[in-house]
Protein backbone atom coordinates (compact mmCIF):
# COMPACT_ATOMS: atom_id res chain seq x y z
CA UNK A 1 0.00 0.00 0.00
CA UNK A 2 1.00 3.94 -0.67
CA UNK A 3 1.74 6.31 1.68
CA UNK A 4 -1.50 8.03 1.21
CA UNK A 5 -3.93 5.25 2.25
CA UNK A 6 -1.51 3.91 4.88
CA UNK A 7 -2.24 7.98 6.66
CA UNK A 8 -6.14 7.48 6.08
CA UNK A 9 -6.26 4.40 7.39
CA UNK A 10 -4.56 6.02 10.87
CA UNK A 11 -7.24 8.59 11.25
CA UNK A 12 -5.68 11.18 9.57
CA UNK A 13 -7.47 13.59 6.91
CA UNK A 14 -6.84 12.96 3.61
CA UNK A 15 -4.40 16.02 2.06
CA UNK A 16 -6.21 18.33 -0.31
CA UNK A 17 -4.50 20.58 -2.36
CA UNK A 18 -7.15 23.52 -1.00
CA UNK A 19 -5.50 25.99 1.72
CA UNK A 20 -8.98 26.94 3.31
CA UNK A 21 -9.77 22.95 2.79
CA UNK A 22 -7.16 21.77 4.24
CA UNK A 23 -7.30 24.45 6.79
CA UNK A 24 -10.81 22.86 7.80
CA UNK A 25 -9.81 19.44 7.92
CA UNK A 26 -6.56 19.78 10.43
CA UNK A 27 -8.86 21.81 12.57
CA UNK A 28 -5.97 24.65 12.66
CA UNK A 29 -7.36 27.64 14.92
CA UNK A 30 -6.46 30.06 12.02
CA UNK A 31 -9.61 29.86 9.57
CA UNK A 32 -8.81 33.20 7.43
CA UNK A 33 -10.42 35.55 9.36
CA UNK A 34 -8.44 38.55 11.27
CA UNK A 35 -8.97 39.57 14.74
CA UNK A 36 -9.44 42.88 15.69
CA UNK A 37 -10.49 45.12 18.52
CA UNK A 38 -14.46 46.59 18.88
CA UNK A 39 -15.35 49.38 16.87
CA UNK A 40 -14.80 52.59 18.81
CA UNK A 41 -18.82 52.88 19.32
CA UNK A 42 -19.30 49.35 20.79
CA UNK A 43 -17.25 50.68 23.66
CA UNK A 44 -19.70 53.98 24.00
CA UNK A 45 -22.81 51.37 23.83
CA UNK A 46 -20.82 49.32 26.65
CA UNK A 47 -20.80 52.63 28.88
CA UNK A 48 -23.93 53.58 27.73
CA UNK A 49 -26.61 50.84 28.75
CA UNK A 50 -25.64 50.52 32.18
CA UNK A 51 -25.88 54.38 32.69
CA UNK A 52 -29.02 54.40 31.35
CA UNK A 53 -30.44 51.56 32.85
CA UNK A 54 -29.09 52.97 36.26
CA UNK A 55 -30.80 56.57 36.06
CA UNK A 56 -33.99 54.72 35.33
CA UNK A 57 -33.99 52.33 38.19
CA UNK A 58 -32.85 55.33 40.29
CA UNK A 59 -35.99 57.85 38.99
CA UNK A 60 -38.46 54.89 39.60
CA UNK A 61 -37.24 54.17 42.58
CA UNK A 62 -37.23 58.06 43.69
CA UNK A 63 -40.93 58.29 42.62
CA UNK A 64 -41.89 55.39 45.03
CA UNK A 65 -39.87 56.92 47.44
CA UNK A 66 -41.35 60.70 47.55
CA UNK A 67 -44.92 58.32 47.25
CA UNK A 68 -43.85 56.23 50.93
CA UNK A 69 -42.49 59.27 52.81
CA UNK A 70 -45.64 61.49 51.57
CA UNK A 71 -48.10 58.80 53.08
CA UNK A 72 -45.95 58.42 56.54
CA UNK A 73 -46.26 62.07 56.90
CA UNK A 74 -49.72 62.50 56.54
CA UNK A 75 -50.32 59.25 58.66
CA UNK A 76 -47.58 61.08 61.18
CA UNK A 77 -49.41 64.40 60.99
CA UNK A 78 -53.06 62.97 61.43
CA UNK A 79 -51.18 60.74 64.60
CA UNK A 80 -50.57 64.19 66.09
CA UNK A 81 -53.77 65.75 65.83
CA UNK A 82 -53.59 68.27 63.25
CA UNK A 83 -56.15 68.93 60.99
CA UNK A 84 -55.69 70.33 57.50
CA UNK A 85 -52.18 70.45 56.83
CA UNK A 86 -50.81 69.52 53.58
CA UNK A 87 -47.57 67.59 52.23
CA UNK A 88 -45.07 67.56 49.69
CA UNK A 89 -42.21 65.94 48.97
CA UNK A 90 -39.19 66.50 46.62
CA UNK A 91 -37.36 63.48 46.68
CA UNK A 92 -36.54 63.23 50.60
CA UNK A 93 -36.84 66.36 51.62
CA UNK A 94 -40.50 67.49 52.86
CA UNK A 95 -42.53 70.60 52.98
CA UNK A 96 -45.86 70.71 55.59
CA UNK A 97 -48.46 73.15 55.15
CA UNK A 98 -49.90 73.77 58.40
CA UNK A 99 -53.15 76.60 59.57
CA UNK A 100 -51.81 79.12 61.33
CA UNK A 101 -53.26 78.05 64.61
CA UNK A 102 -51.64 74.07 64.57
CA UNK A 103 -48.84 73.86 66.10
CA UNK A 104 -46.28 73.70 63.73
CA UNK A 105 -43.33 72.49 65.66
CA UNK A 106 -45.31 68.99 66.63
CA UNK A 107 -45.70 68.35 63.03
CA UNK A 108 -42.23 69.01 61.97
CA UNK A 109 -40.92 66.52 64.92
CA UNK A 110 -43.47 64.07 63.77
CA UNK A 111 -42.38 64.58 60.35
CA UNK A 112 -38.80 64.20 61.30
CA UNK A 113 -38.87 61.21 62.52
CA UNK A 114 -39.91 59.57 59.37
CA UNK A 115 -36.90 57.17 57.90
CA UNK A 116 -35.53 58.86 55.10
CA UNK A 117 -36.74 61.95 55.41
CA UNK A 118 -34.09 64.59 55.17
CA UNK A 119 -35.47 68.23 55.80
CA UNK A 120 -38.52 69.27 57.20
CA UNK A 121 -39.74 72.77 56.19
CA UNK A 122 -43.05 73.97 57.76
CA UNK A 123 -45.23 76.54 56.65
CA UNK A 124 -47.72 78.17 58.03
CA UNK A 125 -51.03 79.22 56.13
CA UNK A 126 -54.20 81.48 56.89
CA UNK A 127 -57.49 80.30 55.21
Amino acid sequence: MNDASDAHRAGDPPATSSRVGATALTGSPHTGRVRRNPAPWWWALAVAVPVVLGFAGAQANAAQMERTITQRAQTAIAGSGIDGAKVRTDGRDVTVSVPADADGDKAEQAVSAIPGVRTVVVKRVTP
